[in-house]
């Protein structure tokens, strides 16, 4: 069984045989978000989730988009004239990690890097499908989209996927990501035939693409 955890993009797992979904509201303001310095308090409703897993279960944990669209543009911005936009992606990605690992890391972890943020010319229907899933008006100001254009948002999931993968890697845990699946090679996002109306997920009726290479990648066999 894999015990799929964080953000909407596991949802794409949802009555799959042999996952189990659970999502968490992973933010709660610009900068309560579960990759970010609030993850100590998820803790506690991830541990709920966690207490019926047994000893050949894997747990996928999923986040990282909703921090592109809502979180680094102004982290990177405030911070500027101190950190690297590297050094403050990689500061969040260890947080991250560590936090996991730490607590989880007893049990086979896997990590679901972010895929690629919604492509420029879909901003409104996304930002329509952000507000809706929030229970906001139509016109409510809303603080999950900045100025950051659809290549830089990418550029910054591309160096959160290098960073958790290197992670991964050197702690001997699992790790996939759709994301170079899914862009340009301008770096823009393209979702193709694999692209839902809102223009920020995987159609769910490719749900097979998605558990195919996740499976290949931890040598799993159902």
């Amino acid at each position: 069984m894999i015990h799929c955890i964080g953000d909407s993009h596991v949802n794409i797992f949802e009555n799959q045989i042999g996952f189990v979904t659970h999502n968490i509201k992973v933010i709660d303001g610009l900068d309560k978000t579960i990759t970010a310095s609030h993850i100590r308090s998820f803790i506690p409703t991830i541990n709920e989730f966690v207490a019926d897993v047994q000893p050949d279960d894997y747990i996928l944990f999923s986040a990282g988009e909703v921090d592109v669209r809502c979180f680094f543009e102004n982290k990177i911005e405030y911070y500027k004239d101190l950190k690297s936009k590297d050094e403050i992606i990689d500061g969040v990605v260890m947080r991250y990690f560590s936090e996991i690992y730490q607590n989880y890391g007893g049990h086979k972890l896997i990590f679901y890097g972010p895929v690629p943020s919604y492509h420029d010319k879909n901003k409104n229907l996304a930002l329509a499908q952000l507000k809706n899933a929030f229970h906001m008006a139509p016109d409510e100001e809303f603080f999950a989209t900045g100025s950051y254009t659809n290549r830089e948002r990418n550029e910054i999931t591309r160096i959160f996927n290098k960073k958790l993968k290197y992670l991964c890697d050197i702690n001997s845990v699992n790790f996939f990501t759709m994301f170079y699946n899914l862009i340009t090679e301008d770096g823009t996002t393209n979702f193709g035939m694999y692209g839902s109306e809102d223009g920020c997920h995987i159609d769910k009726k490719y749900v097979h693409v998605v558990i195919d290479k996740l499976l290949s990648s931890i040598n799993y066999s159902r």
